[in-house]
């Protein structure tokens, strides 16, 4: 019962901290703000139109590269587009809509060069062709047809598109969204990614890098003074008169600074796991993991922080202390990366065999491994996310679509595979239970030699 009454302690001391509060408040804020972005599907029209400003530039830019037809104007319009049947999403609806592809020449004293104007819509003509324009739209739509209709005005070329079956988009997350602030009220100024982009962005960036740092860096700032005002003069007296041991009572103390940590990140994770799952639908449960992940972290620079407060009794040194370590093992980190890791497979025999390499690859071995973890935190997010999305109920007995079904399934079986590679060769041979091993004997050695010098020191 006596432990548990220390935890105790150890938990009333960490919530009698009125920094916390404030941590827990800016954490909060962070949790609206992450739910209060909601993620609107473009619709339909809005992304051909975006695609089209695409085509317009590159076939404009063909034009000016010749001196003969930079003088021309050309671009394609997008008219009459209308969406068949009231289906609520884009990517599962069918449209109708015409491409009207106008070229207009300058007059020459006065008249049109009707002859190079001629010339140049037949090759424009040539290079947007119904069954041509048919095969670039298959990559959107499941089937299209695309016939040329009569125009009112013999210089415009009008293709009537058709689309049927939906889009070869299936799930929401596939398909393109316009994030907005505040419940929508304010729209993000970024360039239109699909709704699983976004959230590994979120994830991997706002998440699993820039988040997790600044919780790490203020909770080592706030917990650095716990242990440095246990030791001093007239607390630490009253604490060693109890009957419990030196050790037994500095790992507690220890675990209260880890409180601080653990219920932050909670508050933090929970709020953005539930926030993103009510608003895009998508569940990380990965973010749920980071929890622990980022505990376990900042336990590797609490730990350096309790060994120097054992011996400088200073929340300043321990501070200093704690973020040079940081700052090492991010530098460690990043220069076995680049020299060492990334070129492991392919660098050559005189290369690997060097005794910098040799020992600089020694030195990452047997040091925490701070940015593995980071990194293995952010494979993990992706893996989740990558993974492809269930298939949406179709008839059984309808074989045709049981068959496309299949070869849909097929193919993002495959895409995921590829993917899955990929993320290995991004990430390197870095692994879970080296990263946590290495660093775990790490954090017992720093707390052991704190508990060492804690039991053994004259107050």
């Amino acid at each position: 019962m006596k432990f548990l009454a220390i935890l105790r302690d150890s938990l009333r001391e960490t919530l009698d901290v009125k920094l916390f509060y404030v941590m827990v408040g800016l954490s909060l804020l962070v949790v609206l703000l992450a739910a209060s972005v909601t993620y609107k599907p473009v619709p339909m029209k809005q992304r051909i139109e975006f695609e089209n400003k695409m085509v317009n530039m590159m076939i404009r830019g063909q034009l000016q590269s010749r001196p003969e037809t930079a003088p021309f104007d050309f671009h394609i319009d997008i008219e009459d587009f209308e969406q068949l049947g009231d289906h609520p999403e884009p990517w599962l609806a069918d449209y109708r809509f015409f491409y009207v592809i106008t070229v207009s020449a300058p007059a020459q004293d006065g008249l049109p060069n009707d002859q190079l104007l001629q010339s140049v819509r037949d090759e424009v003509k040539n290079a947007i062709k119904p069954e041509k324009l048919e095969q670039d739209l298959h990559r959107i739509f499941t089937e299209v047809k695309v016939r040329e209709a009569p125009s009112k005005d013999p210089g415009q070329i009008r293709l009537e598109v058709t689309t049927s079956n939906g889009t070869t988009v299936k799930t929401r997350q596939e398909w393109t969204h316009e994030p907005r602030l505040f419940f929508g009220l304010v729209p993000i100024p970024v360039p239109v990614f699909t709704l699983n982009n976004i959230i590994v962005f979120i994830g991997d960036w706002i998440v699993g890098a820039g988040g997790a740092a600044f919780t790490l860096l203020i909770s080592i700032i706030m917990t650095a003074s716990f242990l440095p005002n246990m030791l001093a003069k007239g607390s630490v007296d009253l604490l060693l008169v109890k009957p419990i041991h030196r050790t037994t009572l500095f790992i507690y103390k220890f675990l209260g600074g880890l409180l601080f940590m653990f219920l932050n990140t909670v508050i933090i994770m929970v709020g953005i796991w539930l926030g993103l799952g009510i608003q895009s639908g998508m569940w990380i449960n990965a973010f749920l993991v980071c929890i622990f992940v980022f505990t376990f972290e900042f336990a590797m620079f609490y730990a350096v922080s309790a060994l120097v407060a054992v011996f400088t009794r200073s929340a300043i040194v321990s501070i200093m202390a704690a973020m040079m370590t940081w700052g090492a093992l991010i530098l460690l980190g990043w220069t076995h990366w680049a020299f060492i890791e990334q070129q492991r497979k392919t660098a050559p025999a005189d290369y690997t065999n060097h005794w910098a390499y040799v020992g600089y690859d020694v030195l990452h071995t047997v040091l925490p491994r701070y940015k593995d973890l980071d990194w293995l935190t952010s494979k993990m997010i992706k893996e989740e996310l990558i993974k492809p999305s269930s298939q949406q109920s179709i008839d059984p007995n309808d074989r045709a679509a049981v068959e496309a079904a299949r070869q849909r399934q097929k193919r993002l079986d495959e895409v995921y595979e590829n993917q899955l590679k990929k993320l290995d060769k991004e990430y390197g041979g870095y692994d879970w239970k080296s990263s946590l091993t290495v660093s775990s004997f790490f954090i017992v050695l720093m707390l052991g030699l704190a508990c060492w010098r804690f039991a053994t020191r004259d107050y």
